[in-house]
């Protein structure tokens, strides 16, 4: 009796679930090619702000005492916030040199 409910159950649920087929990124691009430039653009992005973030951060480590005291609770803050970007721009990284393996894999094919 439970086989047959479980299967007219996964029956409904693929019955009224439509998974669409996405063959086009921001709705202009190839998909494969508007990935790639996604991502290339989110690393350029990521690289500057993280620049940025670290010419913040030296600027405040050469401050005066005074004004490092005021500011002391945000350094830690963006220590952290610099760490988490480190990381966004490993994973981007790993994310296009994997667009570009699977591209080149399947060309070979």
């Amino acid at each position: 009796m439970s086989a047959t409910l479980q299967t007219s159950l996964k029956d409904k649920i693929r019955d009224s679930v439509e998974i669409p087929i996405v063959t086009k990124c921001c709705f202009c691009f190839p998909l494969r090619k508007g990935l790639i430039a996604f991502a290339y653009v989110n690393l350029m992005l990521t690289l500057v702000v993280t620049s940025f973030l670290s010419l913040y951060i030296s600027v405040i480590r050469n401050s005066s005492p005074t004004e490092q005291a005021d500011i002391g609770s945000e350094f830690a803050r963006l220590i952290v916030d610099t760490v988490a970007l480190l990381i966004e721009i490993v994973m981007t990284i790993t994310f296009i040199v994997a667009l570009h393996k699977v591209s080149y894999i399947i060309t070979s094919l």
